[in-house]
């Protein structure tokens, strides 16, 4: 199984990254690096109800080269419209984390100026975005494919090091403030009880390259995490539903 999903990183990875072979290093928003959240759905289909569910995720991985880390911490709101045949989520959220750059320090690498980028740049961001699935229901499974387009906006140290050294012409950057991406997911669930669900979404694009993710889903609370092999990254996401937040207060 190990070898199965390195293997498949491999080579979607080859495919995302496609063109950019070159010796000068591409960097991206560092949001990319990241995986997507689970979709998000109600147990008891045809609902009428929209679901709000506020959460929070970390994610740690390796960065785009030797020796190069990322962390980053997100902060979401999400609501959720169930039917038998479909699932609709709109989300946003803020995020904020740090990319540690190796490599580019004075005269090394590709590096061939007196400044010094190595060490860890940080970057804010907010991203809104929809996630629509459509799905069977047999027997307690429910299995369907979905497709998540983004819009991200990110600033800060990260994105300043990207345009300074990209105009220096040591690097290459291929975002900008604002980006536009899209996931596309196969996902399954299977409903073992009245109020919880365990669930398993692949997803393929950006952000994130391919990211396998698991979820448990009981009353009113989401757990998640998201693992790739050789620490290439790591995520631990929890949900809670807005409304049980109200009512504490």
């Amino acid at each position: 199984m190990k070898i199965y999903f390195q293997i498949m990183f491999i080579l979607i990875s080859s495919f995302l990254f496609l063109g950019n072979g070159c010796s000068q290093r591409v960097y991206q928003n560092i949001l990319k690096y990241d995986s997507p959240a689970p979709l998000v759905y109600d147990v008891k289909i045809d609902s009428n109800k929209i679901n709000s569910f506020v959460s929070f995720d970390f994610g740690t991985m390796n960065g785009q080269y030797e020796g190069e880390k990322a962390d980053l911490l997100r902060i979401g709101y999400t609501s959720s419209t169930t039917k038998k045949y479909f699932v609709f989520n709109q989300q946003i959220s803020f995020y904020g984390g740090r990319y540690f750059v190796n490599g580019l320090g004075p005269r090394t690498g590709t590096n061939y100026t007196d400044k010094n980028y190595d060490g860890n740049k940080y970057a804010l961001g907010l991203n809104g975005s929809i996630k629509a699935g459509v799905n069977f229901n047999f027997s307690g499974f429910r299995l369907g494919l979905g497709i998540e387009p983004m819009v991200i906006s990110e600033f800060g140290e990260f994105t300043s090091f990207r345009i300074d050294a990209s105009d220096e012409g040591i690097i290459k950057n291929d975002d900008g403030y604002f980006n536009f991406l899209v996931t596309f997911f196969p996902y399954v669930s299977y409903e073992f009880d009245e109020n919880k669900i365990l669930g398993i979404q692949i997803n393929v694009g950006y952000p994130g390259g391919f990211s396998p993710i698991l979820s448990y889903q009981t009353d009113s609370q989401i757990f998640w995490i998201g693992y790739l092999p050789d620490n290439i990254r790591v995520n631990i996401g929890y949900m809670i539903d807005f409304n049980k937040i109200k009512s504490i207060f």
